[in-house]
């Protein structure tokens, strides 16, 4: 029997990693001869090579595609699709988490204690009740509780496609000028406090008062609005970029820089080292298993980075090493073929749907 895979998350479209892992992996298992259909709530842009459809979050609506579609899986990458899982019949139903920032970093009361319910209902009420667990990382298995989930990392290939002169070797930085320095995050206060919006505006303001001879950019999506507290400090903001456009500037810089004190994964973390960028990120979440380059804090960061202005070869010599770590690990095609294995012996009459820790990947 071929499995029939419909995925959902709440929104497809261009900025949103999750959109990216699923359209990776949906059009990779359509390439192997395995059926998939995405369902959302919002949609935005093309995704001319998987199917695509709004799908209302609740169980009948579910239940209807699936059942038009001839599914055999049902896969849920986000809320509010996680939670009708259960609910589900006839249908083996998974979870693939990407995580959950700690709720901490919300400060409106209200905001907070509807993450703080959400995760411990998907603890008691949805984990327990599904066939099968996937987490995009070992720290997000660490974090949901879940020692029996299946890791499937993130890929990278995506970014080369983005890029339409994607360098094939690693970029000499070994010349002279001012540094180019830059980050990725979306733009405004919903996600400021985790991505270190704060942090990233102190860098800056760290890097003029030393005198370095560095420029910091930011690419992100948002308002003009949402840009002005980063362009107050000379940072220089591109707002609501095109793929492309992201996979350029990652490519130009000097020095990718991730702020974030909370992530998953970090897929631009990854995009930019698969390019050849440097990158520097915190010692936090799942920066230890994507990136070459951690740092204990913003200070050893701007130390670094000091030392790779005036010794461009070992700034050089980073971009080769980031680009090797990222392109030497599993990617999309990884990825995919790990998770058809997995549908495939869910299906098997004499193997249970879910093995707990069989041949997990790891970076």
């Amino acid at each position: 029997m071929t499995p029939r895979v419909l995925f959902l998350a709440v929104r497809m479209g261009p900025g949103f990693g999750v959109s990216v892992v699923v359209h990776e992996v949906a059009r990779r298992l359509i390439a192997r001869g395995i059926p998939a259909m995405v369902g959302c709530v919002r949609a935005e842009g093309t995704f001319a090579d998987v199917p695509v459809r709004r799908v209302r979050p609740d169980a009948t609506a579910v239940q209807r595609i699936a059942r038009r579609f001839g599914a055999t899986h049902v896969v849920a990458h986000t809320s509010p699709y996680f939670e009708l899982l259960p609910e589900l019949q006839g249908l083996q139903t998974w979870v693939w988490e990407h995580g959950d920032p700690d709720p901490a970093f919300f400060p409106a009361p209200a905001d907070r204690a509807a993450r703080e319910a959400q995760k411990a209902h998907k603890r008691s009420a949805v984990y327990p009740a599904v066939d099968g667990i996937i987490a995009i990382s070992r720290f997000i298995r660490a974090e949901i509780g879940r020692p029996d989930a299946h890791v499937i990392p993130n890929g990278w290939e995506h970014v080369l496609a983005d890029q339409a002169t994607a360098p094939e070797v690693p970029v000499s930085r070994t010349g002279t000028g001012t540094l180019k320095l830059g980050g990725l995050m979306r733009l405004g206060p919903g996600e400021g406090l985790y991505k270190g919006a704060e942090a990233y505006v102190a860098l800056a303001r760290r890097m003029r008062e030393s005198g370095l001879d560095a420029e910091l950019g930011l690419l992100g999506r948002g308002r003009a609005r949402d840009a002005r507290p980063f362009e107050a400090e000379g940072i220089r903001v591109i707002r609501n970029a095109s793929d492309a456009e992201r996979a350029r500037f990652l490519a130009g810089l000097d020095v990718f820089v991730s702020m974030s004190l909370w992530e998953g994964c970090n897929l631009p973390l990854l995009e930019a080292q698969a390019l050849g960028t440097p990158a520097l990120a915190l010692d936090t979440g799942a920066h230890p298993e994507t990136c070459a380059h951690l740092c204990a804090s913003p200070a050893d960061m701007l130390r670094l980075v000091r030392r790779w202005r005036g010794e461009r070869t070992q700034l050089s010599a980073a971009g080769e090493r980031a680009r090797a770590f990222v392109r030497d690990g599993p990617g999309w095609d990884a990825a995919t073929h790990r998770f058809a294995r997995l549908l495939k012996r869910s299906l098997a009459s004499d193997a249970p749907p879910y093995q707990r820790g069989e041949e997990r990947l790891s970076r």
